[in-house]
């Protein structure tokens, strides 16, 4: 091995530190059963949910030569620009084109661990052209900055977050040679790319990047920069605005697509984690916190080492205090509020702190590894003292954390003690690398595997945790789940032979019902689309809606037909992995609106809202057809309500609450009727004790956290031939009230409802053609209605052509839906086509960042020549 690694040229040490870095994540997967032949899937939390989801409804849309800006899988319609910008622009996810049938799991495997082997390579590259370290020990710090906490936590929830690991180093190179060298033509590439990738990645690039350009100018001699400091700030920001500018075919529509349907939480966010937590953090085996603690664990010897790098007089004072500088604002970043929300882009800065982590990682790796120029100056007594001192700091730090002072640490007997061996083997190392210098070679390959062993175990132990594997899913859930979804569309199919749109609801998980998953047309969301409109609209009609998801939790019938729900699905994956033979449940609606139809002119105007859903649902369907009433309160002598450990007072304005000797049980029961029965809890005026109160599934309800009562939606009570049964649970020593007053119960009157399907069936839009991003259809004016509606959102890029002529599109229902005046009676021939805001702008901006990339290139090659 020694003979090998002296055989070995410093150019292909970048080689070696790939396959390393590969092999160790290989490793770490493998162990964790999270490959093919694993108990496990990788992507978990939002890489299941979200990346996945939005990655697969892309390739079937390019796949299929449909519109890549625009989905109809993505809740009831939507602008993906912000979609496209957090995933399809990514290099690595032409994977999922290149291999669309594959495992997408399977994928993302071999996508998280190319891009950690190529942060590996991007590091000891940086060592190489910056930091000047031609030694073995830039391939030992290239794996701890590759395989740190970061990774392990971003891998497989965030899998695209990790371009920021591999285009760290390459920035920092970037900015080092626009500064020492007048080169620019790296910057604007590196910028350039991190923007279209991930362009909350490029926005963290261009915080570290100013940060480092303005200290590295700052901290420079006049000997080691060239040209006055105005010339090089001003070419530092052209070389900025260049890359933003070839950037925004990406940037530009999904900025506007934000601006318009996304709301950024620009408060500062509580937190609690303190510097003892952050430490607490840098050591083996710390299972990370997702909301509070930030992930910078990067190995022992960083720790080690890095002390002895402040106090190193040989390394100069500027460059101390320069790498000084950036780790306290980064480290300050996690303590401090208002800098989290910044480093946060004010993007729900509460939660799922620290995405910025891998700059903490990347500066102490760097220091760690500057020192090790110098290590054989270090004293081997002093090595020892600080090693023993660290040993007891973190076992003290351990027991205080145990006494609830830090109250965020895992840290138990075995951690203790890995940790403590991890010390003192790394302390044991590097005074025989001081000492003993005839054995220095072998010692460096000792020094390799120590690093792996270390790396690839700290990530063994965070992956298969049971704390960590509760965000995962197990293999059987998930491929049960995905069956059931190919059953339910292929007994769908073998139904449907036209053209007609339609949409679907489909319950099981709540977590994974996004229309995005199978790109089927349903009523949710969980994704980029942040449309606020409809958002509010489906709360205000019964559905559960969360900051950034609508659930299909809360429909109504009425609700169901107006927004062409033609099919509803149960999944009963969860008794699949119990061994039942469970196929879904499968129900064709009869009362079914087709995607457009004529409507009433009141649909133009504002329609007040009120916190009661089925009175919001009858004046909705009087706007748009005349018919009111559809929904109707239920007599109070038809509700009889049986209470057990839960209590309903006798006071004149009565409230249920619970006494707190265990838990409670109240069944509201609704007779003599043949009508469907809902209710409602309005959850303006739940106090937060409530949250220890749950329905019992209703019909129309996902499994999971949707079934917490102050959640407002519309929950269906059981029927049962004539009545109607729905029950409240709480927890044990439930403390919580709210007032009975605020419960709605409602009965649907069915005539009304048929009334109001057949008024707007009679002039229905009759759909020829229909792709994401267009329609063709006709319709046939025959009343006095001349308001087309469309069950579509209203966004600003749809244009209309009515008989070969362009019109406008107005918006209806307070602005939520798309709609089109007509002139008169008469048949009419409708085109509806959708142009992405920026779209067109944004792809000639991007030449005209190309044409200023080739002017930079042309100008920086004549200085080359030259000299």
């Amino acid at each position: 091995m020694e003979k090998l690694f002296k055989r070995i040229k410093l150019k292909y040490y970048w080689i070696v530190a790939f396959l390393l870095g590969t092999l160790g994540m290989y490793v770490m997967l493998s162990y964790a059963q999270m490959l093919s032949t694993g108990k496990y899937i990788l992507l978990a939390d939002d890489g299941l949910y979200l990346y996945a989801a939005e990655i697969r409804m892309c390739v079937k849309n390019i796949l299929h030569g449909e519109s890549l800006w625009y989905s109809f899988a993505n809740c009831l319609g939507a602008n993906t620009a912000a979609g496209l910008a957090g995933v399809m622009f990514n290099p690595f996810n032409i994977l999922f084109i290149l291999f669309p049938k594959a495992d997408v799991n399977i994928i993302a495997a071999v996508i998280v661990i190319a891009k950690t082997g190529t942060a590996a390579a991007a590091f000891q590259i940086f060592s190489s052209k910056v930091l000047k370290i031609r030694n073995f020990y830039s391939i030992l710090f290239a794996l701890f900055y590759s395989m740190c906490s970061f990774g392990m936590i971003y891998g497989p929830v965030h899998f695209n977050w990790l371009d920021g690991l591999y285009i760290l180093p390459l920035t920092a190179i970037a900015v080092y040679k626009a500064v020492r060298e007048g080169k620019y033509f790296l910057l604007a590439i590196s910028y350039a790319y991190i923007f279209i990738a991930q362009p909350y990645q490029g926005f963290l690039m261009a915080v570290f990047g100013l940060l480092y350009f303005a200290l590295l100018l700052g901290f420079s001699g006049k000997e080691k920069r060239t040209g006055p400091v105005w010339i090089r700030i001003l070419k530092f920001l052209f070389s900025f605005l260049t890359a933003v500018l070839i950037a925004a075919f990406v940037l530009l529509p999904a900025v506007l697509c934000l601006r318009t349907y996304y709301t950024f939480d620009f408060s500062v966010p509580e937190t609690k984690t303190t510097l003892m937590q952050v430490f607490n953090n840098l050591f083996w085996g710390e299972i990370q916190n997702f909301t509070l603690a930030p992930y910078v664990y990067c190995g022992v010897p960083c720790l080690l080492l890095l002390p002895f790098y402040f106090t190193e007089k040989r390394i100069p004072a500027k460059e101390r205090t320069l790498y000084g500088i950036l780790l306290a604002v980064f480290a300050i970043a996690c303590i401090f509020p208002p800098v989290l929300a910044f480093l946060q882009a004010f993007d729900r800065s509460g939660t799922w702190n620290y995405r910025f982590a891998f700059i903490i990682t990347f500066l102490l790796c760097t220091m760690a590894c500057r020192e090790t120029v110098y290590i054989r100056h270090i004293k081997a007594k002093s090595f020892l003292v600080y090693g023993i001192f660290l040993l007891v700091f973190f076992i003290a730090e351990g027991r205080l954390e145990k006494l609830e002072i830090g109250g965020l640490s895992k840290n138990n007997l075995m951690g203790l003690a890995i940790n403590a061996a991890f010390i003192l083997v790394w302390t044991v190392l590097v005074w025989a690398y001081i000492t003993k210098r005839k054995y220095r070679m072998t010692l460096s390959v000792l020094v390799l595997f120590v690093t792996l062993f270390e790396c690839i175990g700290n990530g063994c132990f965070c992956l298969s945790s049971d704390e960590y594997r509760a965000l995962a899913e197990k293999e059987g859930y998930y491929y049960a789940w995905s069956d059931d979804m190919d059953y339910v569309f292929g007994e769908v199919g073998k139904k449907e032979t036209g053209d007609e749109f339609y949409r679907m609801i489909i319950l099981g998980d709540y977590h994974k019902n996004s229309d995005a998953d199978k790109g089927y047309n349903g009523l949710t969301d969980y994704g980029f689309s942040g449309n606020e409109r409809i958002k509010s609209f489906m709360r205000n009609i019964g559905f559960y809606v969360e900051e950034n998801r609508i659930s299909v939790t809360g429909y109504t019938e009425p609700s169901e037909m107006l927004l062409g729900v033609k099919y509803n699905a149960r999944l009963h994956s969860d008794m699949v992995v119990l061994g039942y033979d469970s196929k879904p449940d499968i129900k064709e609606n009869g009362q079914v609106l087709p995607i457009g139809f004529m409507v009433e002119k009141g649909a133009l105007n504002h329609v007040e809202m009120t916190d009661n859903v089925f009175e919001n649902q009858n004046v909705i369907f009087q706007s748009i057809s005349g018919v009111d009433g559809m929904f109707e309160p239920v007599s109070e002598n038809l509700i009889t309500v049986d209470t057990d450990g839960l209590i309903l007072s006798e006071e004149e304005n009565p409230v249920i609450y619970a006494d707190n000797s265990g838990s409670g049980l109240i069944v509201f029961r609704v007779s003599e009727t043949d009508n469907p029965v809902y209710m409602q809890i309005a959850s303006s005026v739940l106090p937060g004790e409530t949250e220890g109160l749950y329905y019992d599934i209703s019909e129309n309800m996902a499994s999971g956290s949707d079934s917490c009562p102050w959640i407002s939606f519309a929950a269906k009570l059981w029927e049962s031939g004539s009545n109607h049964y729905l029950s409240l649970r709480s927890g044990d020593g439930f403390p919580g009230y709210f007032p009975t007053d605020d419960i709605y119960i409602y009965e649907l009157n069915r005539d009304k409802m048929t009334e109001a399907e057949e008024s707007l069936k009679s002039e229905p839009f009759v759909t020829e053609i229909i792709r994401n991003g267009y329609m063709k259809g006709r319709v046939s004016v025959k009343d006095d209605r001349r308001v087309l509606f469309l069950s579509v959102p209203y966004e600003e890029g749809w244009k209309v052509n009515i008989n070969n002529t362009d019109a406008e599109c107005v918006p209806v229902l307070n602005g939520t839906f798309l709609g089109v005046v007509l002139p008169d009676k008469g048949e009419y021939e409708i085109e509806l086509k959708y142009h992405c805001p920026g779209a067109k702008a944004g792809g000639f901006i991007s030449l005209a960042g190309l044409g200023l990339l080739a002017l930079l290139l042309v100008t920086e090659m004549k200085k080359y020549r030259k000299r």
